[in-house]
């Protein structure tokens, strides 16, 4: 749970090797209430996530949940709140 709104570097979660990967959703609400929620789904190859404070999440009160399913596949669920223009918090940066 973000217990602090990241002002700077912000909140990377990353799996521990490139056989790693994360399935899942994060569902993502705007801070202006407009558009309906959104929900990020996790590509097939990524392994991941990033929240920057605004458009990506990072923000006060979001969750992110991660289980570890099976080997080589975390499960990932998450609520947070977005500004600006959104983007998806899931990439694929681990090598």
């Amino acid at each position: 749970m973000v217990g602090t709104t990241v002002t700077s570097v912000g909140y990377i979660i990353k799996v521990a090797d490139a056989s790693d990967l994360m399935d899942g959703i994060i569902y993502a609400a705007d801070d202006t209430g407009t558009p309906a929620p959104l929900v990020w789904v996790a590509g097939s190859t990524d392994d991941t996530i990033t929240l920057d404070g605004s458009t990506q999440g990072g923000i006060i009160g979001d969750e992110i949940e991660l289980i570890d399913i099976a080997s080589n596949q975390w499960m990932v669920r998450g609520f947070v709140k977005q500004s600006g223009s959104e983007a998806t918090p899931f990439s694929a940066t681990v090598s």
